[in-house]
């Protein structure tokens, strides 16, 4: 069954006169991006393709990501997918090379758009969750019917939403 993970770039820093385009991950953003890539090999979810935004956040949370599945996927940066709303990310997802497992590392507020629009089938409190927050280094993981590059907008089923707060042990 084809799944898809959309997952949210990991907390960044924001530095006064740096571009967005350059902010780097914060020390947090890399420990969380780990917890929830652990939880996803874990859960046997690892992709066969990860494709990234090309902003340093984005391919910094890919190089923490990546290397804790195995095999390693096969990993693409994508500039379409930099700031991208939700239809453009949905049809990047569309033209990706044909595979059973893709994740997507992306941004705010297209990311979390798309998640809540493919979320037309699911267990209810899955739904309500990804409808409060999809906050940095969050993953829902989506399975679908037919083949990804026919993916259309309520046709997935909402099986995962994975983030770093729930994922952390208590204090």
């Amino acid at each position: 069954m084809p799944t898809l993970i959309l997952m949210r770039h990991a907390k960044a820093a924001r530095r006064p006169g740096l571009d967005d385009h350059a902010r780097p991950l914060t020390e947090r953003g890399r420990e969380d991006a780990a917890l929830v890539a652990h939880a996803l090999r874990d859960a046997h979810l690892a992709p066969d393709l990860i494709l990234a935004s090309d902003s340093q956040r984005t391919r910094e949370t890919l190089a923490v990501v990546s290397p804790m599945f195995r095999p390693r996927p096969q990993e693409r940066l994508d500039h379409g997918l930099y700031l991208a709303s939700d239809r453009d990310i949905l049809r990047i997802i569309q033209l990706a090379a044909p595979c059973e497992r893709l994740m997507i590392i992306g941004h705010n507020p297209g990311l979390a758009e798309l998640a809540v629009g493919l979320t037309g089938r699911g267990n209810p409190e899955l739904v309500e969750r990804l409808l409060e927050s999809f906050p940095t280094s969050a993953a829902a993981v989506f399975s679908f019917e037919a083949p990804l590059s026919q993916a259309r907008d309520l046709d997935g089923r909402l099986d995962h939403v994975l983030t770093a707060k729930a994922l952390r042990p208590p204090l």
